[in-house]
């Protein structure tokens, strides 16, 4: 089998792939396969592209320039946070098409649109009964402590609400790295000064890990 014959074939496979899985996925998944060329990357097939604005043969350089840091034994990259060009919050995952001889030729994309599930998540988050608040105690140990949440967040020099999720981990990272979590009732100072919710601080902390 020639070289170009491999490609043709595997990349063709995975085409049929797309439609597939757009009909059992849903509409809330954008479905996107690459052709890698000379570094470069081109749109082949998608659906759902109205969450990214994109169409069959566009042209990604961002993701070409990224091919090369591509470890060679690397199969998938699965389920991390990004933004797309609407400010929506998407979980991604990439699946790298690789030939027998390890050469990297497509890359099959999935962005799933959190839209509705933070919806749900925060109808169910206010339906269910909340914990009595706790009244922190007011001695020095705290007080340093809770003075370097606002001290790691204004490092920042970016507005909470403009932050996106990369934004919020990194200080959820630092806070950490001080132990500030070690401290009782801080998961609960961290996620009300970042405005999201304990669950989220407790899902970015396990990403951290």
């Amino acid at each position: 089998m020639s070289k170009d014959l491999e490609k043709e074939i595997l990349l063709e496979s995975y085409t049929q792939l797309v439609d597939f899985m757009a009909e059992t996925l849903g509409s809330e998944c954008e479905i996107a396969l690459h052709k890698i060329e000379d570094q470069r990357a081109e749109i082949i097939a998608i659906r759902n592209g109205q969450y990214s604005n994109r169409k069959i043969g566009d042209h990604i350089d961002a993701i070409g320039k990224k091919v090369y840091e591509i470890e060679k034994n690397l199969r998938y990259h699965a389920n991390y946070e990004k933004v797309n060009y609407q400010g929506k919050e998407m979980k991604s995952s990439s699946f790298y098409i690789r030939k027998k001889s390890g050469e990297l030729i497509g890359i099959l994309c999935f962005n799933f649109d959190l839209t509705l599930a933070n919806m749900a998540r925060k109808y169910f988050e206010a339906f269910m009964p909340k914990e009595t608040e706790e009244v922190l105690e007011k001695d020095t140990v705290n007080q340093i402590t809770f003075g370097m949440i606002d001290e790691t967040i204004q490092a920042m020099n970016l507005p909470v609400d403009r932050m996106v999720p990369n934004e919020r981990i990194e200080v959820i990272k630092e806070l950490r790295e001080k132990g500030v979590f070690g401290i009782k009732g801080a998961v609960r100072q961290v996620a009300k000064k970042l405005e999201i919710s304990e669950t989220s601080v407790y899902r970015y902390l396990k990403e951290i890990e």
